[in-house]
């Protein structure tokens, strides 16, 4: 049995763009970077030229680099 919908894409483009969800996913981004300990830099780019919020965890000194190549220690604090 299969169910066919249409999607409100107006809808979906206001929540994509509502600034409680970028809170929500900054949220995310640093509770990751708090887990991955020091080096490391949550960055929100919220642009309202792009569709939707974006949050990047990444690393900012050599040791957290290669904490991250060695050990893939970003991979494991999202888990």
């Amino acid at each position: 049995m299969s169910m066919t919908f249409k999607l409100n894409r107006k809808g979906v483009r206001e929540l994509l763009h509502d600034p409680s969800i970028a809170e929500e996913i900054n949220a995310k981004a640093k509770a990751i970077q708090g887990r991955a300990g020091e080096g490391f830099e949550a960055l929100l780019e919220n642009n309202s030229k792009k569709t939707r919020a974006v949050a990047t965890v990444r690393a900012v000194n050599r040791k957290a680099v290669h904490e991250c190549f060695k050990n893939n220690l970003l991979l494991k604090v999202i888990r």
